[in-house]
């Protein structure tokens, strides 16, 4: 009777094959994101994979500051006009600030621009606030005029 090859890995090595198949087989990562991850864990084994092109990003984070707005505000709009696809962005790995691995969605050209458009249109903002810093109302003494 023939041995089957996995029987042959040890524990680490069969995590890390799970890792890669977890990622092969994700329904919503894209393929630039699952090249990514196979080159970081190719890598660990000395397999050096040139990440591959690709156009200019922008993290929900990035977009609630130039926005005025939060990060869940930023994924609240996106949700609710329906931008988290293909056409306006690309599932990533990403890390949550307890370290966790997750997935997250990153905003291309058109996405960006078309969250700006929303923010710009009074009757779209239902989901958010501009926040605004209640500091920036206040006068610095030196500032008043006597």
């Amino acid at each position: 009777m023939q041995q089957n090859p996995l029987d042959l890995l040890d524990e680490q090595d069969r995590k890390e094959l799970e890792q890669l198949l977890a990622v092969i087989h994700s329904q919503t990562l894209s393929a630039a994101a699952k090249l990514e991850e196979v080159g970081r864990l190719l890598a660990k084994h000395g397999l050096i994979i040139e990440a591959p092109r690709t156009e200019p990003t922008w993290s929900a984070s990035e977009l609630a500051s130039e926005m005025g707005i939060t990060a869940h505000a930023v994924g609240r709009l996106a949700t609710l006009h329906g931008l988290k696809v293909a056409g306006f962005g690309e599932w990533r790995l990403g890390k949550a600030p307890n370290g966790k691995q997750i997935e997250t969605f990153v905003y291309n050209a058109a996405g960006r621009a078309r969250l700006l458009e929303i923010m710009e249109s009074p009757n779209d903002q239902s989901c958010c606030q501009r926040t605004r810093d209640p500091r920036a109302d206040r006068v610095h003494p030196s500032d008043e005029t006597a």
